[in-house]
């Protein structure tokens, strides 16, 4: 959902102008916990109950985030116009599951077309999109993203803004001292010493009961100073 390409190859939906499988231009913001960014397009409606809120293809304002806590993102379209007040919200959180799964949820609001019989139609538009990426993240190979000491930095285009800032955001996390050692993990669980994610309220009270904690990537020595921190249970697995 992160990759602005994927919206007119995988679900049909164009930016508009003069080329409509390019997302227009726009600049990513960097927040405290994760990033943001605002695309103005003129994306055509879906279905032609829409139209008649369409006006005069006043520009579309998609207003999308990314927060660490959870590996949320939160994307809020103003699908009528600028200035209408007439929204679509999602929130898509993210858990790992292990090195090959993530388990995702999702929560969608709208404030127009509230009937009970236009329910159905909304339903069916985000179940039709939920599964079309779930088709294709499923179907991407390799399973696991390669253990590399860095990764390389994305400089291309304008696609390519919120996919560059989402590995910035990895790659503080890994300098942080926050990245799973996933080969070790793997040596320990095979003689039997199951480890777990830290717990903050447990960790802050040496009295507490409280299992080892995952091995972890060592912190860069810029971030050294900020491992103890990083362990209260910010991580990244997958």
């Amino acid at each position: 959902d992160l990759d602005h390409v994927h919206l007119p190859v995988v679900h049909g939906i164009d930016f508009g102008g003069d080329n409509p499988n390019r997302p227009p231009e726009h600049h990513v913001e960097y927040l405290d916990n994760g990033f943001s960014t605002v695309i103005r397009g003129h994306t055509p409606p879906a279905a032609r109950s829409f139209k008649e809120y369409k006006g005069k293809r006043s520009p579309v304002v998609s207003r999308l985030a990314f927060f660490v806590p959870g590996f949320t993102l939160r994307g809020q379209v103003e699908f009528a116009g600028e200035g209408t007040g007439m929204f679509n919200l999602f929130y898509e959180l993210s858990t790992p599951i292990d090195e090959e799964h993530t388990k995702m949820y999702y929560l969608f609001f709208r404030n127009f077309f509230m009937e009970p019989e236009n329910d159905a139609m909304h339903v069916q538009r985000n179940l039709r999109n939920v599964f079309q990426d779930k088709a294709n993240a499923e179907s991407i190979m390799p399973r696991r993203a390669p253990d590399l000491d860095d990764w390389p930095v994305l400089q291309l285009d304008r696609e390519d803004l919120v996919m560059s800032a989402y590995w910035q955001e990895m790659r503080k996390l890994r300098n942080a001292g926050c990245q799973i050692d996933r080969l070790a993990l793997d040596l320990l669980d095979a003689n039997g010493d199951y480890r777990v994610i830290p717990s903050p309220g447990r960790r802050a009270d040496s009295e507490n009961w409280v299992f080892a904690a995952v091995p972890r990537l060592p912190a860069s020595e810029e971030f050294a100073d900020e491992a103890d921190q990083a362990s209260s249970g910010a991580y990244f697995g997958t």
